[in-house]
């Protein structure tokens, strides 16, 4: 059987370096952006934390300054940013306490191009705690 030899030739230069390029571009920006959320699950299983540690406790007695002291604590154990942390809202609206935290996080990518990742989180501590 013949087949044709045009058929038979690899990739030119510049289709493999268009293939090199647009991996490099997807490597990059998985590199730059996945620390961002990986600081956010931490973010999360912070919070969450502190409502297991608040779960089954009269919430009445417990002040804010007590709550974000044990959020301080608990940022700093997982190494997070104290700009996060100002930015914890404690809403006692209802007869409940929630933890409302939105933040934004902007960071350049390539030359004068930033990304911003907008990231938002609320906790119900008068809810019961479930995994």
């Amino acid at each position: 059987m013949k087949t044709s030899k045009k058929l038979q030739r690899g990739a030119s230069f510049w289709e493999t370096s268009l293939y090199v390029l647009v991996f490099l571009f997807v490597v990059s920006a998985v590199l730059k952006i996945g620390p961002h959320y990986m600081d956010d699950v931490n973010v999360g299983s912070t919070l969450n934390g502190i409502h297991e540690s608040l779960a089954g406790k009269d919430l009445s007695t417990i002040t804010n300054s007590e709550i974000k002291g044990r959020l301080s604590k608990s940022f700093q154990v997982s190494m997070l940013s104290g700009e996060i942390e100002k930015q914890v809202e404690i809403d006692r609206t209802g007869g409940q306490v929630k933890l409302l935290l939105n933040y934004e996080t902007r960071f350049p990518f390539m030359g004068n191009i930033d990304i911003v990742l907008h990231f938002n989180h609320e906790v119900n501590l008068s809810e019961p705690f479930s995994k």
